[in-house]
């Protein structure tokens, strides 16, 4: 008798992740912060978040509590674009930095992006995107910089040596 309804439960478990998985794993980690005395997770946060890892500096975007997509490595230690479900949530500041994101722009603080003016119509100039103040770092990385009118980021294949370079050098990184 119980191995039938063990079998029915499990069914009905399984039928019921498939129809929204996303839902249940929320509420999955929602029942696991109350029995872990984690009351962050009641917080509401607004999609995509960024973080800096404290332990090697990588850019992650966060569409989840838990699930991440590497954006930015400036020590090639992680593939860019590599998609992970990780036992760390976001709201841990022992392994997580907030990074300030501008969601007009789509781009986050050191985020390299080409930077142009409505004028220049065969013109783009390579920058690093200041989320904070919503302009480029200056040509030599300083925090106070440059407005332009445009903001694009640049595609993740284009990210070649220089920029991880200049990257390390941006103040207040």
């Amino acid at each position: 008798m119980n191995e039938e309804i063990n079998n029915k439960a499990k069914a009905i478990a399984e039928s019921l992740w498939r129809a929204d998985s996303e839902f249940y794993e929320a509420v999955a980690d929602y029942i696991y912060s109350l029995r872990d005395g984690d009351d962050e997770v009641a917080e509401e946060y607004k999609y995509p978040i960024f973080k800096k890892s404290t332990y090697n500096g990588d850019i992650e975007r966060f569409d989840g509590l838990k699930t991440r997509t590497t954006v930015f490595s400036p020590n090639n230690e992680t593939p860019i674009g590599e998609t992970t479900n990780i036992a760390t949530r976001h709201s841990n500041k022992d392994y997580w930095e907030d990074v300030p994101y501008d969601r007009d722009t789509g781009l986050w603080h050191g985020c390299p992006c080409y930077a142009w003016d409505n004028g220049n119509t065969h013109y783009r100039a390579i920058y690093f995107y200041n989320a904070i103040s919503r302009l480029a770092f200056s040509s030599s990385g300083k925090l106070k910089g440059i407005l332009y009118k445009n903001y694009r980021a640049i595609p993740t294949e284009y990210y070649v040596e220089w920029v991880v370079e200049a990257y390390r050098t941006l103040e207040g990184i």
